[in-house]
């Protein structure tokens, strides 16, 4: 039998399965839009997104400082929940404020990807309305992170993928 990753289809197969996963983030939280980003060294790189036009994506392609919701969360380990992010400190004069309204994200919920204290990534839901997560939500946030986290490390189950799958159909 071949492995089901090799050298050949392995981004392939993982663009899948984190294109999934943040699919079933927007289904699970009734989230507008979403990114999922992977970290490299110190600083996020976008790898899966839904919702967003080329000047979102271009502008949060590489993230590597506190002056947005993901960056904040790379930098204290710590999920970030931002309600409205025109009156937010995170954005509030910076060019990150004015690319997330022009894409019409108003609010933000961030949380880190993290295994044995180590960031893979961050997985981020954004809303077109001003909103807190449910405490509900914000638990399918980090389930997910998990989920994610074995994805990023090789380790995810047959049957974790195909749950996310599921899910990600609604």
């Amino acid at each position: 039998m071949a492995p089901y990753f090799d050298r050949g289809n392995f981004e392939t197969v993982m663009d899948h399965h984190l294109s999934t996963l943040l699919q079933a983030a927007l289904n699970l939280t009734g989230a507008d839009m979403g990114t999922l980003q992977v970290a490299i060294g110190h600083r996020l790189r976008l790898a899966a997104s839904h919702g967003f036009g080329d000047a979102f994506l271009d502008f949060f392609e590489y993230v590597e400082d506190d002056s947005c919701a993901c960056g904040t969360a790379l930098a204290t380990g710590a999920p970030v929940i931002v309600e409205d992010v025109r009156t937010s400190p995170i954005f509030a004069g910076k060019p990150s404020g004015a690319v997330m309204l022009a894409a019409g994200s108003l609010s933000v919920v961030s949380v880190p990807i993290t295994t044995n204290g180590r960031t893979l990534g961050m997985l981020s839901t954004h809303r077109r309305t001003l909103a807190v997560p449910t405490p509900a939500a914000l638990a399918r946030l980090h389930w997910l992170s998990r989920e994610a986290a074995g994805i990023l490390e090789g380790t995810a189950s047959g049957l974790s993928l195909r749950a996310l799958d599921v899910l990600a159909r609604g």
